[in-house]
């Protein structure tokens, strides 16, 4: 019975280390981390449609017009129980889509952030963690098929888009583009 229980302990912690290792469940991990809810709709929801436009608010994000590929965002935020702040932003690409999860404490401070980024070439990264100043200590990164949502060796072309790979980081909310639009 000892040694069963052993081994269901081992089979549990190695199936969520792959979960969240390979990313199936970094945004909800990020959101849990925030005590966010996401069932609940989004508090705010912003957009901007491309580099010409500004950010504009919208009551959903199926009132958002379409994005520009690789200039358009989408934003929605979310306050959590103990006042601190989830924000999802969401990137479309001609190439690669990026889906970055910002969670900031009830102070504005930036705590922890997750970034998946999914490209055409049937490849994705993800990457979590926490943030401390200006650096993100990551608890875990890998890529993984899109097909399959299994880890996969850092594919080949990896390199030629290092940048977006790396989620961008705003130490606090003040530093957020939106940050005007964002309710008090």
């Amino acid at each position: 019975m000892r040694q069963m229980k052993r081994v269901l302990m081992c089979v549990t912690l190695c199936a969520f280390a792959c979960g969240i290792g390979a990313g199936q469940d970094i945004h909800t991990a990020t959101a849990k981390e925030c005590q966010v809810d996401l069932e609940r709709p989004a508090k705010q929801v912003f957009a901007r449609i491309d580099d010409g436009h500004s950010w504009r608010t919208y009551k959903t994000l199926g009132d958002v017009p379409e994005l520009s590929l690789d200039s358009g965002v989408s934003v929605e935020a979310w306050t959590g129980q103990t006042g601190r702040l989830l924000i999802r932003t969401v990137e479309p690409g001609e190439d690669f889509w990026r889906y970055t999860e910002y969670c900031f404490d009830k102070e504005g401070r930036l705590d922890r952030v997750s970034l998946e980024v999914r490209t055409a070439w049937g490849w994705a990264f993800r990457t979590w963690g926490q943030v401390k100043g200006t650096v993100l200590h990551a608890e875990s990164s890998a890529y993984f098929g899109t097909k399959s949502n299994t880890r996969i060796p850092k594919p080949e072309g990896a390199d030629d888009i290092s940048a977006a790979l790396k989620p961008r980081l705003y130490p606090e909310t003040t530093k957020l583009p939106f940050f005007k639009l964002l309710s008090k």
